[in-house]
Parts: C-alpha cells; sequence; structure tokens
C-alpha cells in the first residue's frame, strides 16, 4: 500500500491547504533536484523509482518547473529520507492520508505511524 504526499515550493510556512497562498508558491525543479540528492533512481518513460534500503520514494517525472509534486512512499525509511530531503532544499511535505502539513524539524511526530492507522482504520470499515 502507498503513502502520498505532495512535495511543494513555498517562499512561505504553509499551515494547511484551506488557507494556502497561492502567490507564495514558486516552481521548483524537483525532478531534477531528486536525480542529484538520491542516488539510485530506476527510470522507465517518465515514471520514477528511488531505491532506498528499506523502501521506495515513486514518482512522474516531469521536466517542467512546478511549485508541487506528488509522490508514493512505501515505508517509514522513505519518509524520512524525504522529509530529510524536503528539509535540505527547503520545501514542504503535505500528507495526503492525514490531511495535514509535515514537521520537517519533527517528522517522527507525525507520518508513518499515523498512516498505518488510518490504513488499519479503513481496513476495519471495509470488513
Amino acid at each position: 500500500m502507498s503513502w502520498d504526499v505532495v512535495l511543494f515550493n513555498s517562499t512561505e510556512q504553509i499551515a494547511d491547504l484551506e488557507t494556502l497562498n497561492k502567490q507564495a508558491l514558486k516552481p521548483a525543479e524537483f525532478c531534477k533536484k531528486l536525480k542529484a540528492h538520491f542516488r539510485n533512481i530506476e527510470e522507465e518513460d517518465d515514471f520514477r523509482v528511488i531505491e532506498l534500503n528499506d523502501g521506495n520514494i515513486e514518482y512522474e517525472y516531469n521536466a517542467t518547473p512546478s511549485n508541487n509534486l506528488l509522490l508514493s512512499l512505501d515505508s517509514e525509511p522513505a519518509f524520512f529520507a524525504l522529509a530529510e530531503f524536503a528539509k535540505k532544499n527547503k520545501y514542504q511535505i503535505y500528507d495526503a492520508s492525514l490531511d495535514s502539513m509535515i514537521n520537517l524539524d519533527k517528522p517522527h511526530v507525525n507520518g508513518y505511524k499515523d498512516y498505518l492507522a488510518e490504513v488499519k482504520e479503513d481496513l476495519k470499515k471495509k470488513d
């Protein structure tokens, strides 16, 4: 099961998507920076998989700069690797499953464990 997050490049701190100042969003070359940061990236057409020791980060390649990029994570190590990348590049991360922004100074307090709890709750509802 994948965990979807969105990288944002903004000149302002994003508290939530409802109050997002679209004027503060600035284009970034996310794909170029991901390639420079992560060593092991599998490429197939416009699809990319960053292969980590304990997980993967998947995204669609786009050469055009944009103010956001959707990525799918499959593990907690993938989450922490992306959080480190985002903090280094002054990006922000929105967690789609929790509908909240990630605190990059304390990524361990929100993120994967909450995502797993959400998945378990969804699975219970389906039963």
